[in-house]
């Protein structure tokens, strides 16, 4: 049966159409379920919340949602309303962007980019319990042991006797009877290769609960896992040498190839896996676009990396890089991105309230907040404008009454500040205008008119400033 690739988000699709094998098809479970759990314990946690669901499979039927990116392999979904090319736009520039900023700097960023942090956790999980599952079926047998013959002299024989070196000694009149001994060591390659996957899978889940404690949840049952293998003998005895001894190289691993029974042929096929992933998040580049993504995500950071830019420009910057973070100081202007509007520290209802991103009616009356813009600016200590981007083709009246809110709350209507609301539509028309004492502005912006949505959206912020200023 030929695969319906590839697959468009938001679709239900038989999984009997998918036409994988059953080994794929659990690595699918396996993925949809990670996923689950990672939005349900992260990010509906507190830290930062997706416009996108898990994707589902159940009764027989898959749908990827909103996520994009290769589920396995065979089986990748593109996102609805963009073509090929206009998305392979969007993920190299912020797949050039992660290139510019350096791996080590999205490492520290990555509750602000959570598509990479999905993917780093849906990876190491898999590996996880499929490690478990082969060290379990080692265990059940004899582990491979390292065999060294041992030359003996003695005045009686500990082991079988080399009769030309016995002979040579008696005729250097020496009653020393030369022994050949064979000795089993437990170091063998085969065994340093499995403690040092285990080692390395608890490193990785390691960092990532101590970085991110929401998935402690998640993560401490596999973590404990492998902690509990590594404290077992003779495993607890090996750790250090194999952290000394290089088990990367195509050469040591064909070695340990080699001396491994059948059951650890699969741990070294899986260890070679496990390396090939590593180096690619190394170079994070290479993995991104397969990567599994949020796409309303993804389309957030693209807008970020262009709104950044626009920015630089109205600042006269230099266009330095900036890192993926909550806020960014260009000049007169801090960029806001993802950030939760401060609470007032005192005013009544109507007040005017100068502390800059702060709630002005929202916290102070009704005790909560109107929410997250994806973006605000400030100039000068005022913010003037508020953005929302939205992965659709059309924005709904929801939409455009949240970014209203938005700049009612967070813009004092005397500073005549505006608002747009971004989203992902070919048609290079913008729509908006005054309502009341605000800007609000309905502006496509999509790779197929980038320069122009560029132009009006520094046009938008140039006007808020204007105004705040006159």
């Amino acid at each position: 049966m030929t695969p319906l690739m590839p697959l468009d988000t938001y679709q239900d699709y038989q999984v009997d159409d998918l036409a994988v094998d059953d080994e794929t098809l659990a690595y699918l479970e396996n993925r949809v379920w990670t996923l689950k759990e990672v939005v349900n314990s992260e990010y509906n946690g507190g830290i930062e919340e997706f416009e996108e669901g898990p994707p589902t499979l159940k009764n027989g039927v898959f749908n990827p949602g909103g996520w994009v990116g290769e589920f396995v392999e065979g089986v990748s979904v593109s996102p609805r309303h963009l073509s090929d090319d206009q998305f392979k736009q969007i993920v190299a520039d912020v797949q050039d962007w992660t290139e510019v900023i350096g791996p080590e700097t999205i490492a520290a960023s990555l509750q602000f980019s959570p598509d990479l942090l999905l993917d780093q956790k849906a990876r190491l999980s898999p590996y996880s319990r499929a490690l478990e599952t082969l060290t379990e079926q080692v265990l059940s047998h004899r582990l491979p042991v390292r065999v060294e013959n041992e030359l003996e002299r003695h005045l009686s024989p500990r082991g079988q006797i080399d009769v030309l070196r016995t002979a040579q000694e008696k005729a250097r009149r020496s009653q020393q009877v030369v022994s050949r001994r064979t000795r089993f060591h437990l170091d063998s390659l085969p065994n340093l290769l499995l403690v040092r996957f285990h080692v390395a899978v608890a490193s990785e889940l390691a960092r990532i609960i101590d970085t991110h404690e929401h998935y402690e949840q998640v993560l401490a049952n596999r973590l404990a896992y492998h902690r509990s293998v590594l404290e077992r003998s003779p495993f607890d005895r090996l750790i250090d040498q194999s952290l000394e001894t290089t088990l990367s190289s195509p050469e040591v691993i064909d070695e340990a190839r080699s001396q491994a029974g059948t059951d650890f042929q699969h741990i070294i096929d899986l260890w070679e896996g496990f390396l090939r992933n590593v180096n690619l998040e190394l170079a994070l580049s290479a993995d991104f676009n397969s990567a599994l993504k949020p796409m309303s995500k993804t389309y957030e950071l693209w807008v970020l990396r262009h709104l950044l830019e626009v920015t630089s420009e109205l600042a006269g910057d230099s266009g330095i890089a900036h890192p993926i973070q909550g806020e960014y100081h260009i000049g007169e202007y801090v960029v806001h991105y993802n950030q939760k509007p401060s609470k007032p520290t005192g005013g009544r209802f109507g007040e005017e309230v100068t502390t800059p991103f702060t709630s002005r009616y929202f916290e102070p009356n009704l005790g909560r907040s109107v929410g997250e813009p994806d973006f605000a600016i400030s100039y000068e200590g005022e913010t003037i404008w508020i953005g929302d981007a939205k992965f659709k083709s059309s924005p709904d009246l929801d939409d455009v009454r949240q970014v209203l809110s938005y700049a009612v709350d967070l813009i004092p209507a005397s500073r005549g500040g505006a608002a747009s609301l971004l989203y992902a539509n070919s048609a290079c028309i913008r729509t908006g205008g005054p309502v009341q004492d605000y800007q609000l502005y309905s502006e496509p912006f999509h790779p197929n008119h980038l320069i122009d949505s560029q132009n009006r959206l520094q046009e938008s912020i140039q006007a808020a400033v204007n105004r705040t200023t006159a």
